[in-house]
């Protein structure tokens, strides 16, 4: 009879060790893809904090095109309302990525429109803001590849049997991807 009961012991503490331990991956797996998506809001806000600074500049030269000015303005004003609360939420995510990439798409005429402005390209404060542009630009693809990563990883994970069923049973949902990288 003790033989019975310590077997019965024993497949139970296995069993909830096993639950234990994958839904503490499951935590840790799913910080990981917040803590990847913050990475990418941190790289938006800063490309969106440069952008003032840029108008700025620009605007000092009074024959430049203001329409270019007023697109690049709404652009980020859009991409700074945009949010995701939820990073299963597909659309959320997608929402995301139109605004940011419309506000990438916005700078690119700006920085083309100034390629008409010899005077603009050769200040020294547009040369700097340029290459904090650029860097912010090449982090972003960065941040979006490391929190696809985290996603995927998070993905994979509790979607395995028999993660799944614990995932499932405790609400855990997939992570949102983005498109194109």
């Amino acid at each position: 009879m003790n033989k019975i009961l310590y077997i019965t012991l024993g497949i139970i503490a296995i069993v909830a060790f096993w639950f234990f331990y994958t839904y503490n991956t499951m935590v840790d797996r799913e910080e990981k893809v917040r803590k990847s998506w913050s990475q990418v809001e941190n790289v938006y806000q800063r490309r969106n904090d440069l952008i003032p600074n840029i108008v700025s500049v620009v605007k000092s030269y009074s024959e430049f095109e203001k329409s270019t000015i007023v697109n690049v303005t709404e652009a980020r004003s859009i991409a700074l309302s945009t949010h995701v609360e939820d990073n299963s939420d597909v659309e959320a995510i997608n929402n995301f990525d139109k605004a940011q990439k419309n506000v990438g798409n916005t700078l690119n005429q700006l920085m083309v429109s100034i390629e008409n402005y010899p005077e603009i390209k050769a200040s020294e404060h547009f040369l700097t803001l340029n290459t904090e542009l650029d860097g912010c630009e090449n982090r972003i693809k960065v941040e979006r590849r490391n929190y696809n990563k985290a996603a995927e990883n998070f993905n994979r994970f509790i979607r395995l049997f028999p993660n799944s069923m614990i995932a499932n049973s405790l609400g855990f949902k997939k992570a949102a991807y983005f498109e194109n990288i």
